[in-house]
């Protein structure tokens, strides 16, 4: 390993990196030697929109039997890096049209696409600075973060996207169609002339200043090799806004040092592609691990990709085969339950006749062959590789981040032929940067450090041995927050080491166990203490307890913990009917007896595991549903917990106002 296990003292365990990078490498240089030096291979999969079949003659041996036979068009395209580095030229070109110039801030408002991706490779090759904004995100916080920013321009996928722009903050909104207006027909579409300036363009007579910007940057590449494009390291690349879960967003700055370090570093940890290998991104680009961990991973090696929707991701998985994939446990557990919805269909004794019998005898045989064997080889056959063909069938790299998945869900996949890798980052720390790997993989830790990182453990009073805040230094670790002086002045100690305000522990192979958040440690008035997280993922990881959509702990300094749930009104639903004529989805269900009733069983079955101090004593149903437009949800859809309590101050009082 490139990292070695030291330890100071017996609750402050350290690991050192032995790597730090020195490499003038960058991502834009990376993605343009692929242009350069693979211009044939296989770059990107994007949707195929010719409706016209293809026509072609059969049987022309015979020309008295010879006939017309049209075949579908296949759903996906091939482009090859020749190809998107072409149309990466022409949204530069049009950029500068914008008057983007180095160190300009662009934003980005999209849902997942390949001309995302082009759009922010356009902006740093120009040396400019990509702002992500999540597509999901209120006029409200897109206004804040072009603001903060200081963004000059917003680039969007739609004009419901563009309309969320203020029209006084004065900021030009352009559309992608717009940007690649003059770009080569790569969906197969029919172009319709294009009109620019009240004239009437062929888009295909505007490919040659395309050509003439990559014969520039292909002898630029060819001649600097220091500052390719003029990009330095210590340049920023983009500027990545935090959700605001806890209060205003901050836009973490990522230079492109810190993506050239980590990219390498985590191949080195032990991920290394292989020839075949495929990527599919459906989690929001303007999300850092998806961007960082999955996109400009798979650019940084020249692994093809594709994008998509996360309610497309299963029927594009099914239709390209992607060997790699990144998740979050919700998507993980989505998987599990339909898959486990089959089952109990195939399984219900309602289901007659030898064949129906047959094939319930076969899946319920299979589920129990866990041990490697002839046994499990044949279940392999009969059962768990049609549900791995779900997904394609070829799915070799599942990594998850964003918080802990249930052990239920890890032994699901472990038994279909899975391995659900997990991990630990932050936007700060380019994503994830503890992570286990196929050959050293611990499940139920968040794996080792990667050799570009250094991390240390610093004690907190009143906590088991062991435990302690994360500290992080290194080449991929962000510089600070945009504007942010007295935030950055707060986040770094003495040494450089930026505090996470995770709570870890090392165990003694040196993988870290992720213990909670200290801004959401709490104590009750006997002085012990109990973490959020670990109720809210307990609830979370109960298979059952899927009517209660969201859990927002409250006790901090009272006799004991209790709880507001927001509800899944679709399985509220589904219990007890349809809601009144004139009456509030949210408000009925939260006091419909049965309800209550049911909610209160899921509290007993959580409770069972935890400690008599965390578990649950009272709770009340908010009469309201939380989404990203009411403000009690954040645009990764987790729960403000923080705006929740503020709001419903009167039932935690109500909680309280009652005994144990």
């Amino acid at each position: 390993m490139n990292f070695m296990w030291t330890c100071t003292s017996t609750l402050t365990p350290k690991i050192e990196s032995t790597f730090m990078t020195t490499s003038t490498e960058t991502l834009v240089r990376r993605f343009w030697s692929h242009v350069f030096e693979r211009p044939q291979a296989t770059a990107m999969m994007v949707k195929n929109l010719c409706s016209q079949e293809t026509m072609f003659f059969a049987g022309l041996a015979d020309p008295t039997t010879a006939s017309v036979v049209a075949a579908k068009q296949p759903p996906y395209r091939k482009l090859n890096w020749q190809t998107v580095g072409y149309l990466v030229a022409e949204m530069m070109i049009f950029l500068q049209k914008m008057e983007v110039t180095r160190g300009s801030k662009v934003a980005i408002l999209a849902w997942n696409s390949p001309e995302w991706v082009w759009a922010d490779l356009a902006i740093q090759s120009l040396g400019a600075v990509t702002v992500p904004i999540y597509p999901n995100s209120s006029p409200e916080q897109v206004n804040f973060i072009l603001k903060d920013s200081d963004s000059i321009l917003l680039l969007a996928n739609s004009e419901e996207q563009a309309a969320k722009v203020d029209a006084s903050a004065q900021i030009p909104v352009a559309l992608f169609s717009s940007a690649l207006c003059a770009a080569p027909d790569y969906q197969a579409c029919e172009h319709e002339d294009i009109h620019i300036g009240g004239a009437v363009i062929n888009p295909d007579a505007l490919n040659l200043p395309a050509r003439m910007r990559v014969q520039e940057i292909m002898l630029d590449f060819m001649m600097n090799t220091k500052n390719f494009l003029g990009i330095a390291g210590d340049d920023i690349a983009t500027l990545v806004y935090s959700s605001g879960s806890t209060g205003i967003p901050k836009g973490v700055i990522i230079r492109h040092s810190n993506i050239a370090s980590f990219c390498p570093s985590l191949m080195r940890h032990g991920f290394a592609f292989k020839s075949d290998d495929f990527y599919l991104g459906y989690l929001p680009l303007a999300h850092i691990y998806e961007r960082l961990n999955g996109t400009y991973l798979c650019l940084w090696h020249a692994v093809p990709s594709a994008y998509c929707s996360v309610e497309e991701m299963a029927e594009t998985a099914t239709t390209l085969k992607p060997t790699i994939l990144l998740g979050v446990p919700k998507v993980w557990r989505k998987i599990r339950d339909s898959a486990h919805s089959e089952f109990e269909r195939t399984l219900s004794p309602k289901n007659s006749g030898i064949g129906a019998k047959l094939k319930a005898w076969i899946l319920s045989w299979s589920l129990n062959q866990k041990k490697p064997g002839l046994k499990r080889s044949i279940a392999d056959k009969l059962v768990f590789s049609k549900v791995r063909a779900k997904l394609g069938g070829r799915v070799r790299l599942m990594l998850s981040g964003g918080a802990a998945i249930p052990a239920d869900v890890l032994d699901f996949f472990a038994l279909m032929g899975w391995t659900l890798l997990e991990g630990y980052g932050a936007t700060e720390t380019c994503g994830g940067i503890v992570v286990n790997t196929p050959e050293n993989n611990k499940p139920g830790s968040l794996g080792k450090p990667i050799d570009c990182v250094e991390l240390k453990i610093v004690p907190k009073e009143g906590l088991e041995e062991g435990v302690g805040v994360i500290f992080v230094k290194g080449d991929c670790i962000t510089s600070g927050y945009w504007k942010r002086d007295e935030e950055n002045a707060k986040s770094f100690d003495s040494d450089g080491y930026f505090n996470t305000g995770d709570l870890g522990k090392f165990d003694a192979d040196g993988y870290l166990h992720y213990k909670g958040r200290v801004k959401r440690l709490n104590k009750n008035d006997g002085g012990k203490y109990w973490a959020t997280e670990k109720i809210e993922n307990a609830f979370e990881g109960y298979k059952d307890g899927d009517l209660i959509q969201y859990v927002v702990p409250v006790g901090d300094n009272m006799p004991f913990v209790g709880a507001l749930f927001f509800l899944n009104l679709a399985k509220a639903r589904k219990l007890v009917g349809a809601t009144p004529s004139g009456q509030n989805d949210a408000a009925y269900y939260a006091a419909h007896p049965a309800i209550l009733k049911a909610v209160a069983a899921i509290v007993e079955h959580v409770n069972v595991g935890l400690e008599q101090h965390e578990t649950v004593k009272q709770f009340e149903i908010v009469p309201i549903e939380a989404t990203v437009d009411n403000g009690l949800l954040t645009n990764k859809l987790s729960i403000r917990s923080e705006e929740a309590m503020k709001r419903y101050q009167a039932l935690i009082d109500a909680i309280f106002a009652r005994k144990k």
